[in-house]
This record gives structure tokens, C-alpha cells and sequence, in this order.
């Protein structure tokens, strides 16, 4: 057993301390604890540990704000607003998201699986959000695909070609944008294989990339497509006039997120400077999202759309 084996996760060190590879090394005291964290010691490698070398929030100085800064990010605020009502430099809200966006994305894919229990979705949807990346002449696309319970099942971002109006002058700074939709929706439909199911039924609107996409990764499936409607005014592109909607659930899930996360809202200066950031907010919604949904289940009890 080497370190990295035996300081990989919990269950490697529950399977240490059974085999007595590893053993309890004392404690050390930390601050905002009544009890010490616990020591090891690893003896193949002869190398000593501890519990909080397993956690997420190893190396971490101010442990206390990460609640708080999950909360805000949560509640339509941006980065440096966060930062000042913490009282933390700008530097560590940049650095907590990426910390917690990894953390996130790994709890809710356990979190699915768990729901799950081996089966896959039957009724899924799915569309695309548009964005941008530090500027309009950057336009970003972000499929999104949910089951007919608003679960978010994943998400993708990728590049896309600028509005007619903005196209001279995006192709003067940055040249001629690739357009990445069709595989970036490729890509996350392969992902999400299995979590839905080979003859499940895929709702969307009538977007002309769409059919070719979904009949080249789910044969099987049902494909269908829906007419586009109008906007309410206050759903600003997302919630539709209308009393009975075909895609509620994802344009559900998009007006949501556009509420929630500050970078995504419209007609605002909280723009995304890094895809690779927005990617790690957009983790920490979902997973608060999902773990909501289930909750709601749990408590009505009613069944997932599995099967």
C-alpha cells in the first residue's frame, strides 16, 4: 500500500486500518473544534497523515466562510460582492468556487446514482441557454439536460458563431468563432448514457440540429420536438406564454438558473471572465438544485421517472 492508496479517500483508510497497514497516530488540535482531528500513520510508505488530509477543504485557512460563500453564490450574488460581505479578498471567492464546483460535481453524481439505484430515466428534456464570455462578441452556448422532475442530469458550455448584429465587429477582434453545439450536445448526451435510458422519450423544440444529434446517440429513443413560443416579459427568453407548456420542466430549470446564478442573468455586468469558472458556479447550483428535487420527492412520496 503506498500513500497515495491509503490517503486517497475514507473507505482506502477504513481498508488500511483492517489490514494494519495503517495506524492511529495520536490527534492534533484545531481551531472551531471540541476534539482533536485524528493522526495516522501509513507503514508502507512510512509517512503520517490525517483525517483532513481526506477532505476537501485540506490547506484551507478560513474553512468557517465556506457556507456562507455557497449560500451567496446561491442567492444571485456576484464574486466581489460576495468577497465583501465575507470580508475575504476576491482571490479566495475565485479560489472556493473552483474548490467547491470540483467538490459539487462529485456529490451529485453520487448523489444520482444513489437516487438512481442502477436505473435510468425514462422522460428527459433538454434545450440550450445562451450566454457570453466577457463580452457579447464572445457568445457562449450551454445545453442543458433535465428529466421531466427538473432534475439536472448535466451540462455543457461551448463556443457558438456571434449575432448577426455583432458578427463584423466579433470577427474583426477574434476572427470567425467556431461553432461547437453539435458537438458539444453530442458529447453530453454520450456522457449521460447511462442515466437515460436507450428507449427513453426526449422532449426538445424544433431547433434543426437537434434530430440528427439525438438519433445518432439514442437509436432507440423517442424523439419529440415542439414549436418554440413566445416569451413572457418577465420570464426575459425562458418561462413561455401559455397554459400548458410541453417543455415546462426545462424552461423551468433555465429561468432558474438565470435567477440564481449572477453571471447568467440578463441585462447584467456580472459577466463570465473564465468558461472554466462559470462551469464550477453553474456545479454549485446544480447540485443544491438536485438535492432539493430529491428532498421534495422523498417527502411526497413520490417515484422517480425511472425505470
Amino acid at each position: 500500500m503506498n500513500q497515495q492508496s491509503c490517503c486517497g479517500s475514507k473507505h482506502a483508510l477504513k481498508i488500511g486500518l483492517k489490514s494494519g497497514q495503517v495506524i492511529k497516530k495520536g490527534s492534533f488540535p484545531r481551531k472551531g473544534k471540541k476534539r482533536g482531528v485524528p493522526r495516522y500513520y501509513c507503514k508502507p510508505c512510512r509517512r503520517h497523515f490525517s483525517l483532513a488530509t481526506l477532505l476537501w477543504t485540506y490547506y484551507q485557512k478560513k474553512r468557517h466562510i465556506n457556507s456562507t460563500v455557497r449560500r451567496l453564490l446561491l442567492s444571485n450574488m456576484s464574486l466581489s460582492r460576495t468577497a465583501a460581505l465575507v470580508g475575504v479578498n476576491l482571490k479566495t471567492i475565485e479560489l472556493r468556487v473552483q474548490q467547491l464546483g470540483t467538490m459539487c460535481q462529485k456529490r451529485n453524481a453520487e448523489c444520482i446514482e444513489k437516487a438512481f439505484k442502477g436505473k435510468r430515466a425514462t422522460h428527459v428534456q433538454f434545450d440550450e441557454a445562451e450566454t457570453f464570455e466577457k463580452t457579447k462578441l464572445l457568445p457562449l452556448s450551454l445545453p442543458v439536460v433535465v428529466s421531466n422532475q427538473r432534475l439536472i442530469l448535466g451540462f455543457d458550455v461551448c463556443s457558438m458563431p456571434p449575432h448577426p448584429v455583432y458578427k463584423d465587429r466579433s470577427e474583426a477582434k477574434y476572427g470567425v468563432l467556431p461553432d461547437d453545439r453539435i458537438k458539444s450536445l453530442r458529447k453530453l448526451l454520450l456522457s449521460l448514457k447511462s442515466w437515460i435510458g436507450d428507449f427513453a422519450e426526449i422532449k426538445s423544440d424544433e431547433c434543426p440540429r437537434y434530430p440528427w444529434t439525438v438519433k445518432q446517440v439514442f437509436p432507440g429513443a423517442t424523439h419529440k420536438t415542439y414549436y418554440a413560443r413566445r416569451a413572457k416579459p418577465h420570464g426575459l427568453g425562458e418561462l413561455k406564454v401559455g397554459a400548458f407548456d410541453p417543455l415546462f420542466a426545462i424552461n423551468h430549470t433555465l429561468a432558474k438558473l438565470r435567477a440564481n446564478v449572477s453571471r447568467l442573468n440578463r441585462r447584467t455586468w456580472n459577466t463570465t471572465k473564465r468558461r472554466d469558472r462559470l462551469m464550477s458556479h453553474l456545479w454549485i447550483f446544480i447540485e443544491s438544485h438536485n438535492r432539493y428535487i430529491l428532498r421534495g420527492l422523498r417527502r411526497e412520496g413520490l417515484p422517480l421517472d425511472v425505470a
